[in-house]
């Protein structure tokens, strides 16, 4: 009997986690009266952005909606805005605290970082 080196010292397969991490950003549904108000509340944010003043946010299309529980909630929403054969994706990450008092903390255009904290 032939000893097999090679898979004898190979790595063992990957264990993929499909549970969300507790604590973690969970969807939000699409077409639900919570993601509309995120990207509604995302594209107003959008326009706080002094970069963002003038881009053009016609035809917004959700790509996603995420939310992450604390005392209060984080936001996670992309979209895309913009004509047909100028379209660009934009991340607006935002912090609702429990009085409903609304923080932008992160804007992406076309995946690069153009504000944070």
């Amino acid at each position: 009997m032939d000893y097999d080196f090679a898979q004898a010292t190979a790595s063992p397969p990957a264990i993929v986690a499909t549970v969300p991490v507790v604590g973690g950003f969970k969807p939000v549904a699409a077409n639900t009266p919570e993601a509309r108000t995120a990207v509604e509340t995302a594209l107003k944010l959008i326009r706080t952005v002094g970069e963002m003043e003038t881009t053009d946010l016609s035809n917004p299309k959700t790509i996603s909606v995420e939310r992450q529980i604390v005392a209060g909630t984080n936001y996670r929403v992309t979209v895309q805005v913009g004509p047909a054969g100028d379209r660009h994706q934009i991340r607006v990450d935002y912090f609702k605290d429990l009085k409903g008092a609304v923080q932008l903390k992160q804007v992406y255009f076309d995946n690069e970082a153009i504000m944070g904290t």
